[in-house]
């Protein structure tokens, strides 16, 4: 629970109560807009016909894309669901009223107060190891307490897979560490050295329902540059193929970035209907380190991953004809969209 004053004394739901409750009030506001805020505020709306503001920190959510993603996010939100978002807002305190809660918000606009029937928590969750009787083991938790193979640093008859290793808390994430942590057992008891376990940065978030999902795979253009990669970056909306009007689903965007040295596909973001299915396309290509130019390029009936398919042209032509590296990695111009097609297909 987030330190905010008066927190203890209202009355709050978390991502739990909602999935448990069968009715709603009418209106909400919204603490935490992470994954798990991301995810339910739209089904609050859906579900409840909620009237909900939620109170955003920065600039824009999902830390983890680039800001044209933030902003696309933000856009699909206010105008598709209605949800209001104040940016750059910070708790100052909160009261129980006689018809709900009262909170108090720190704006760059100056002191805002805020009311609802409810107070929704998607904050950060801690793994729930209190209560193991880890120092028994004579594990300590501070710090960096597990290693990359799993292993408990402090005993080596302990492997910790999973959120409750502070590492990553992504059910898919979990799994892999999961067979790792079990191979590395085996290893061990046959006097093999163990492995660590590696991954390529992939996430996936179900916002806007899981009509407008986002995911990741690999590198963004920042987090290559950084990684010392000179980048072509493509990007293209939604709405530049034609499939998606038709399917009533035009928001979104996705972004492609390559080695300009040697075309190697480094990562793919995507905000757009189905961009979670096509993340294990993506994943082949960066997992594999193969060449944007050997991927062929054929079309098929139009599809979705038609969007993909330009993405990969739009890299190839910038790596046959260098231009300005990252020229179109800027954020792209927002694009009207309609609610009532949302979901349709």
């Amino acid at each position: 629970m987030p330190d905010i004053p008066g927190i203890d004394a209202v009355e709050h739901m978390t991502s739990a109560d909602v999935l448990d409750a069968t009715e709603f009030p009418d209106s909400g506001i919204v603490i935490g807009f992470g994954y798990i805020g991301l995810e339910m505020a739209p089904y609050l709306v859906e579900a409840g016909g909620m009237d909900l503001t939620v109170v955003e920190h920065d600039d824009r959510p999902l830390d983890e894309a680039d800001p044209a993603f933030g902003d696309e996010i933000l856009d699909i939100y206010r105008e598709e669901f209605g949800i209001e978002v104040l940016m750059n807002a910070r708790e100052q305190c909160l009261e129980q009223t006689e018809t709900g809660v009262r909170l108090v918000l720190s704006t760059p606009e100056g002191r805002e107060v805020i009311e609802a029937e409810q107070l929704f928590c998607f904050t950060e969750r801690r793994p729930n190891v209190d209560g193991l009787g880890l120092d028994a083991a004579g594990i300590d938790t501070e710090g960096e307490w597990v290693e990359g193979t799993m292993r408990a640093r402090d005993n080596d008859r302990v492997y910790v897979v999973g959120d409750a290793n502070d590492k990553e808390p992504i059910l898919h994430v979990a799994k892999e560490q999961g067979h790792t942590a079990a191979e590395n057992i085996r290893r061990e008891l046959r006097g093999e050295s163990l492995r660590p376990y590696e991954n390529v940065h992939h996430h996936v978030v179900f916002s806007g329902l899981g009509v407008y999902p986002f995911a990741r795979v690999g590198h963004t253009p920042a987090s290559a540059r950084d990684a010392g990669h000179e980048t072509a970056v493509a990007t293209r909306r939604a709405s530049d193929d034609g499939i998606f009007e038709s399917k009533g689903v035009p928001a979104g965007l996705a972004r492609l970035v390559v080695d300009r040295t040697d075309g190697t596909v480094l990562g793919y973001q995507g905000l757009h209907y189905h961009a979670d299915t096509m993340a294990k396309t993506a994943q082949v290509l960066v997992e594999l380190g193969l060449d944007a130019r050997s991927v062929p390029d054929r079309a098929y009936h139009p599809t979705l991953p038609e969007l993909f398919d330009g993405l990969l042209r739009e890299a190839v032509e910038q790596l046959e004809a260098p231009g300005d590296e990252n020229a179109t990695e800027e954020a792209v111009p927002p694009v009207e969209t309609d609610r009532s097609g949302a979901g349709s297909d």
